[in-house]
């Protein structure tokens, strides 16, 4: 017992540590994590193979940005480069939420469906 929990603590610090090279001091935005969590119900684990691309918009009435998750994970197991939202339209199947930042801190995120 005591040896798998070794094992499962080595892989999951790896992945923090990969999760900590990435990043850098860049932070996800406010409570996008939290909604992951309890609207979609992600687990930190599934949280970890996650990053995001954020796009501001402009418009007359209100600034918002969208902000588009994928597999982090997976685009790099697979040598993809993700950079910019434009990125994203070459690689659609790395694509799983996308949603809204409001500037006074609102966000909206729905799944995207894969048919």
């Amino acid at each position: 017992m005591v040896n798998k929990f070794k094992t499962e603590l080595t892989r999951v610090s790896a992945q923090l540590y990969r999760l900590v090279l990435r990043n850098g001091d860049r932070h996800w935005p406010a409570n996008v994590l939290n909604i992951l969590e309890t609207k979609y119900n992600l687990r930190p684990k599934e949280l970890l193979r996650l990053w995001y691309i954020r796009r501001r918009m402009l418009s007359n009435e209100v600034r918002q940005d969208s902000i588009f998750i994928y597999d982090w994970a997976k685009a790099h197991d697979q040598k993809i480069s993700i950079r910019r939202f434009n990125d994203l339209y070459k690689y659609p199947e790395l694509l799983l939420y996308k949603g809204h930042i409001a500037s006074n801190g609102e966000v909206k995120i729905e799944e995207i469906s894969k048919n």
